[in-house]
């Protein structure tokens, strides 16, 4: 703020200019002005800061006599000579200036009274509109409605991640805290937001007791509580309501005087409109929530569950968007994990997309559902890329998008892409493997060899048994030099074709050209066509071209989802000088 107004001397700074430029991205409540400027007063002399009566605020000291701490905070971090005008903030925000001021002697109270009620998120940069959803408890007894209380916390989840203006952080990193006992700080710190929604659920029979609260993890004082008695019925009308009761809380809280009123109506129609492609059948909704349940164990057995629980959900609304772009995710899902085969699964993947936007063209979830089939399934590029940004067009921090799109501009080659989607993702769900594997394999292609381990090294810690991380890992060893370490991770593979597929490649290009031969010749023979890619890799390495095309062709004959990938990766620079390389790009769609 003491920033603003200087550069800005000789006319007044109106309030709501003020708060867009000190705070730029957030919302803070007026009264911290005039906390603020009493505090500068303080420390510049009563008569630095005029008061203009409703307009503003005028910084009264010519250059001449600006204090040490002035100075300060002109210098401190700042370009020189950069002006702060309407259309411009500063690099680092005012408020970290004046706090880090050499001569600034602001006491914590004193920063509390600036800054109000949300000091902490203006230096910490938090948004102050910002929101995690914890899984509800089931209060209920009994294991087989876990999924209902998951269910309720998901959608809610899910709803509110399409507001607009409103972060939210993703399903796995609010999740990954079910079932241990941290404290709201902890979580809030965790995974950085300002405000937490928990709750818990009673089912007997029909009958349910909901209750929810929305906390401020500054103080971790509840913001909103609600006690829902109701049946399975109503379930629809209280997710919308507790919906639209967190959302006009949130921006009552945090609104200034001269914006107005939260207008009701407007609240539903934001919720109304974050909710489309759902079903208003009560049945088919409790039979989507067990085949999401199903889905987020991430097992094949679990996801022929999924698939058939939304088959029955399908069957009992036919026009139940939500549930056909979920159908077309598990059944990619179902196929990369060799649960299905690849042609079936693609073939109603993609009716299951295209039916989702055909009863909703706007909705987010069926255009996430296409890109995936298109980038995994039909290598249809042009396409994917209109169905990713149409995605991120109506939900730009939908974190199943950001994925989509990371990986989609990796598989194009376009790495710098690629990483700035991954990391919007990572931010937004924090806690997610997945999201540090897509910005490790980002950070890997630009060469960031070290940056790409230490994000892979993030994703074990995350999810330690999940397949091909530890391949990926002894990869980013090897080419920082540390072969023998290399070795010793890729042999932490569990699984066949991962672990003989990087000892094929490690050992050859360490020079142990009997034990390389010995990985390669086991996976052919262990695992065949269902590793076509894996074993062309290990020939495009050796420098094999005639094998390695050879086994490229059977990968497009069989539609091997790792094909996707085939232009963005390290391993095939051995084969690209030969000519059939652009031909077979071609081959796969992609543009000379």
């Amino acid at each position: 703020m003491l920033y603003a107004l200087i550069k800005n001397r000789g006319r007044v700074v109106t309030k709501d200019e003020l708060l867009d430029l000190v705070w730029p991205g957030l919302v803070v409540q007026e009264n911290n002005l005039q906390a603020q400027v009493s505090t500068l007063r303080k420390l510049l002399g009563p008569n630095a800061i005029a008061t203009i009566p409703a307009r503003g605020y005028q910084f009264s000291l010519a250059e001449t006599e600006l204090p040490d701490i002035a100075i300060a905070a002109m210098q401190s971090d700042m370009p020189k000579n950069a002006p702060l005008g309407p259309q411009q903030s500063p690099r680092s925000s005012p408020q970290q200036m004046l706090v880090k001021a050499p001569h600034s002697t602001l006491t914590q109270a004193e920063r509390a009274a600036v800054f109000g009620d949300y000091a902490d998120l203006a230096v910490s940069k938090i948004p102050a509109l910002s929101i995690a959803v914890l899984p509800f408890t089931n209060l209920t007894g009994d294991a087989n409605d876990e999924y209902f209380s998951d269910g309720l916390a998901d959608e809610l989840l899910n709803v509110l991640s399409k507001i607009k203006d409103l972060r939210v952080i993703a399903r796995t990193s609010s999740f990954s805290f079910k079932g241990k006992n941290v404290d709201i700080a902890t979580i809030g710190a965790s995974l950085g937001v300002a405000h937490v929604v928990d709750g818990s659920v009673r089912k007997s029979g029909d009958q349910l007791r909901i209750s929810v609260q929305l906390v401020k993890v500054a103080d971790s004082s509840p913001v909103w509580s609600e006690v829902y008695d109701r049946t399975l019925d109503d379930i629809l009308a209280v997710q919308d309501d507790i919906a639209q009761c967190v959302l006009t809380e949130l921006r009552t809280k945090l609104m200034r005087p001269s914006q107005g009123k939260i207008e009701l109506r407007s609240v539903e129609t934001e919720v109304a409109t974050a909710t489309r492609g759902r079903s208003g059948n009560s049945g088919a909704l409790r039979l989507y929530l067990r085949a999401r349940f199903l889905m987020n164990r991430h097992s094949s057995d679990d996801v022929l569950k999924c698939i058939d629980y939304l088959r029955q959900a399908l069957s009992a609304d036919p026009d139940y968007a939500l549930g056909w772009a979920a159908l077309s995710h598990a059944l990619v899902t179902a196929a990369d994990l060799g649960a299905a085969p690849v042609d079936e699964c693609a073939a109603d993947a993609l009716k299951a997309a295209e039916r989702a936007l055909e009863l909703q063209p706007d909705l987010v979830d069926g255009h996430v559902a296409m890109c995936t089939y298109q980038t995994m399934h039909a290598w249809d590029w042009r396409g994917a890329v209109t169905s990713a940004q149409r995605a991120l067009q109506l939900a730009p921090d939908n974190v199943g998008a950001l994925k989509e799109a990371a990986r989609l501009y990796y598989a194009l080659g376009r790495s710098q892409d690629a990483l700035g989607y991954a990391k919007r993702a990572v931010s937004l769900d924090p806690l997610n493997s997945v999201c540090y594997w897509y910005l490790a394999s980002s950070l890997g292609v630009l060469g960031r060899i070290g940056e790409a381990e230490t994000a892979i090294r993030k994703a074990l810690e995350l999810s330690p048994d999940a397949p091909s991380l530890h391949f990926r890992l002894a990869f980013f060893m090897d080419r920082l030099g540390r072969h023998e370490d290399a070795i010793v991770e890729a042999n932490r593979e569990r699984t066949d074709w991962a672990r003989l597929f990087a000892l094929g490649i490690l050992y050859f290009r360490q020079g142990n050209l009997a034990e390389a031969d010995r990985a390669l010749n086991t996976l052919i023979e262990r695992c065949g066509e269902n590793a076509c890619i894996q074993i062309a890799m290990n020939y495009c390495v050796r420098g094999d071209a005639d094998r390695a095309f050879d086994w490229l062709e059977r990968a497009f004959v069989l539609r091997d989802t790792g094909l996707s990938y085939v232009k963005s990766g390290w391993l095939t620079h051995p084969i690209q000088a030969d000519p059939r390389w652009p031909v077979f790009l071609r081959k796969m769609g992609f543009e000379e």
